[in-house]
């Protein structure tokens, strides 16, 4: 209960604020890499940017992306705010809510269930890797 509760405040606060996704990890130490043993799995593809009816008229750069919790005994949150995007020159993106038609569900995954829909973030440049950081899980995978 009192994670679910933190959890709703952190993405209260990140939509509040503007900033993305609020972590408890540090920052400084890059997310796992997503394997075959990871408890949360993650794959990412570059998708196309479809358009939602909230759309501002921007520029914006999508990832189809595939969350997998493969825990036996435990749920976990898969939520938009929860990702991130790096481009090839370094640069972090926060992801746009409402922006992209085809947006990730705001779920909880029972062990064996997997969710996939896309994140996108403003501008236009090439996805390199995506973090899914849900305060508990912190993995990332390579766009390709």
């Amino acid at each position: 209960m009192i994670r679910k509760t933190i959890g709703a405040v952190a993405v209260v606060a990140s939509a509040i604020a503007g900033t993305g996704v609020l972590t408890a990890c540090d920052p400084s130490k890059p997310a796992p890499i997503s394997t075959a043993n990871s408890l949360v799995q993650l794959a990412a593809t570059p998708t196309a940017f479809t358009p939602s009816v909230l759309d501002d008229g921007g520029t914006y750069t999508s990832v189809l992306v595939t969350v997998t919790n493969t825990r036996k005994d435990k749920a976990i949150s898969v939520n938009p705010l929860y990702f991130t995007i790096t481009d090839t020159e370094g640069n972090k993106h926060t992801v746009e809510l409402g922006m992209e038609q085809n947006q990730i569900a705001a779920v909880e995954l029972q062990p064996g269930e997997k969710v996939t829909g896309a994140v996108a973030a403003k501008g236009s440049f090439t996805a390199k890797t995506v973090v899914f950081d849900n305060l508990t899980d912190q993995v990332r995978a390579d766009v390709s």
